[in-house]
């Protein structure tokens, strides 16, 4: 459900989008009552740029007391209101940092009217977000997001990406990727963490300590008699060793390796 802005009074126009999305209206709400069939849903072109408005036909909606909703689909690939649907979180979210973070999205990266910008005009990781979609294509995950502040780039990639529980992070090649975050079960049990004087001596078994590990911190961890995750950052630590110090300590008396 899409909220509307009065535009113009002559003729009564409603604001619902920047640029073009599918036209095909659901539902209209005028105070709360459906009254869909004396609403028009259409696109505008001022000054270059284009925008979804709804007409009222009846000429009736008072612009300074009614409240009107829009039920619709949404945004669509290409920008000309035919194409396919976004659905997906990942495409989604590229659609948005694309057109409306990295670029101001003015007609159209190929001359086309309205055409939404090309995925290759931002720093985005193509490869990334597409593994991301296939992850969420796979469980028939589909989303919808409705913008109606000014927030900034940076806060709705991660309420975005907390959301749906994937992680954003800068590649190597400096461009913005997403992955999903893993849930999978780690069991950690005590024949993987050796201690740091079960290493010490001169046995050609014992394992390489020069990466010896003084914690091991994760993002999410699974109570197990809980039933349920915890988010982090949990540190996990040799608690057979005392005294327990400050966590804004170096721990440097802890050791322990994953082996």
């Amino acid at each position: 459900m899409v909220p509307t802005i009065p535009i113009s009074s002559f003729p009564n126009w409603w604001y619902v989008s920047f640029g073009k999305v599918k036209l095909n209206l659901v539902a209209v709400y005028r105070n709360g009552t459906e009254e869909t069939a004396n609403w028009t849903l259409t696109t505008t072109e001022t000054n270059g740029r284009f925008y979804t408005i709804l007409i009222d036909d009846t000429d009736t909606a008072d612009q300074e007391a009614d409240t009107v909703y829009a039920d619709l689909d949404g945004v669509e690939v290409t920008g000309d209101g035919v194409g396919a649907l976004l659905s997906d979180p990942a495409d989604i979210l590229q659609h948005f940092l694309t057109n409306f973070t990295f670029n101001a999205w003015p007609t159209g990266s190929t001359g086309i009217a309205g055409e939404w910008l090309n995925v290759s005009t931002a720093p985005i990781n193509a490869t990334h977000f597409a593994t991301t979609d296939t992850f969420f294509g796979n469980r028939q995950y589909a989303a919808s997001r409705v913008l109606t502040t000014d927030d900034r780039g940076i806060d709705v990639l991660n309420d975005f990406c907390e959301s749906h529980k994937v992680a954003p992070f800068w590649a190597s090649d400096w461009t913005l990727g997403i992955l999903p975050i893993d849930h999978s079960p780690l069991d950690l049990d005590t024949g993987r963490l050796i201690r740091l004087e079960d290493v010490r001596g001169e046995s050609s078994a014992v394992p390489r300590v020069d990466s010896l590990l003084n914690r091991l911190e994760v993002k999410w961890l699974r109570d197990q008699a809980a039933g349920q995750l915890r988010k982090g950052p949990i540190g996990i630590y040799d608690t057979n060793r005392t005294p327990i110090i400050s966590e804004s300590l170096d721990l440097n008396w802890v050791e322990a390796s994953l082996v």
